[in-house]
């Protein structure tokens, strides 16, 4: 069994969490790491996580108030996203998830509608350590969109390429999702009708459409996005689940043109 060397024994958790909320939590880091370290705080939890390459980062925090009940002291435990998803899909969404870590078994222990689930926690000293973040970046563009513009200009996209262009002309008020193939192309047109708003600035950038791919898996189609962006500057988007639910970050880096 795999010890986690920063949880003591003195740390622990008791929850209960509606599984929908359970999976929107660990979702959006499973389309980047199938592992990761998360904190275990007074006021809730929070995970930050990145790719091998390093190209996508992932935060995702989870108040204490999305919780039916919680308890926790301050910690770190390492856990396997994916397969803590795939327990909270077995449990029906009118019952509650207990959440329960036991220092004995070094186990964290899921509970609902009499099914249990022990799930090995994983020592945290073999998984990467958080990703640093620039305190500061200066991002000069910003829309904020549902999340159903950015699923089209994705898919649409995929269709002609590998990669997706970002572009907002200075001072302009229209956002742009573009993407050139061999012999087709597609661009996506938002102005400031259909854009819930519009913070104009000089950004054009190019994307891996893999990343976007697998972000755009979490990203909530019916809800509001904010995606901020620069000259090959990384791409920040960010999203609430519901008010309640994680609030989610991804950062994503550009791929840089030869000049």
């Amino acid at each position: 069994m795999l010890m986690c060397s920063e949880m003591m024994a003195q740390d622990m958790l008791e929850a209960t969490i509606e599984p929908s909320t359970l999976k929107e939590t660990f979702e959006p880091a499973d389309v980047i790491v199938n592992e990761c370290r998360l904190h275990l705080t007074d006021d809730g939890l929070w995970l930050r996580a990145a790719d091998p390459a390093i190209v996508a980062t992932v935060e995702v925090h989870l108040e204490a108030n999305a919780f039916e009940s919680y308890r926790a002291d301050d910690g770190v435990i390492g856990v396997n996203v994916s397969r803590l998803i795939e327990v909270a899909k077995l449990a029906s969404n009118d019952e509650m998830v207990d959440l329960e870590i036991s220092t004995k078994t070094n186990q964290l222990v899921v509970e609902s509608d009499g099914l249990e689930y022990s799930l090995a926690l994983l020592d945290t000293d073999t998984l990467r350590k958080e990703p640093e973040v620039p305190s500061e970046l200066n991002l000069p563009a910003e829309v904020v969109m549902e999340g159903t513009y950015l699923d089209r200009g994705i898919r649409a996209a995929e269709m002609v390429s590998d990669h997706l262009r970002i572009r907002i002309e200075e001072d302009g008020d229209t956002f742009y999702l573009e993407a050139t193939g061999d012999t087709d192309q597609t661009r996506l047109e938002l102005d400031e009708q259909e854009l819930s708003s519009l913070s104009a600035g000089r950004a054009e950038s190019l994307f891996s459409l893999q990343y976007l791919e697998a972000i755009n898996k979490s990203v909530p189609a019916e809800g509001l996005v904010t995606l901020e962006c620069g000259e090959e500057l990384p791409a920040r988007i960010q999203y609430d689940i519901d008010g309640s639910g994680p609030a989610v970050t991804y950062l994503l880096a550009p791929r840089l043109q030869q000049a």
